[in-house]
């Protein structure tokens, strides 16, 4: 749902290693569903590999039990679910150093600039949502507005 990495596979497809899974915040969960920081990927050589939010190619890198998200502007801490350095835009959050408001189910912060929520999205045409979301700053519409249906020349 998040992009999570949960499978590793080798150059002929089958499965190379054990399936993965994470909390909300990233930490790395042991078959039972608890926390267990030594369940961390293994798919890069070195200490940075992909794991939590990997399909957005978000580096996780762990040393021990030390891990980090590399999350463009800041490192995040699965550990803590916080950013560990504040909010690089003045008035971004509540909090300098939170993560998407306390909830990682329904949002994402990518660049660690700020988080987005997608509520509903809409399909593509003159005047109507092409997204509609909620974010830490309030609602936001994009819509598409123009000549969109008309003709062209006219």
């Amino acid at each position: 749902m998040r992009g999570d990495l949960v499978l590793t596979t080798d150059t002929t497809g089958h499965q190379a290693g054990a399936l993965r899974s994470y909390d909300p915040y990233g930490q790395p969960l042991a078959p039972s569903g608890t926390v267990d920081t030594q369940k961390v990927p293994d798919n890069s050589p070195g200490s940075m590999d992909y794991g939590w939010l990997g399909q957005h190619q978000r580096p996780y890198e762990h040393t021990g039990a030390l891990s980090l998200v590399q999350m463009g502007a800041r490192p995040y801490s699965p550990l803590l679910g916080r950013f560990l350095s504040v909010d690089p835009d003045e008035g971004g959050s509540a909090n300098d150093c939170e993560y998407v408001a306390g909830d990682p189910i329904n949002a994402v912060d990518l660049d660690g600039h700020g988080f987005w929520r997608q509520r509903h999205p809409g399909k593509l045409g003159k005047g109507r949502p092409l997204c509609r979301g909620r974010s830490h700053m309030g609602r936001c519409d994009y819509r598409i507005q123009g000549c969109a249906d008309r003709p062209s020349g006219r």
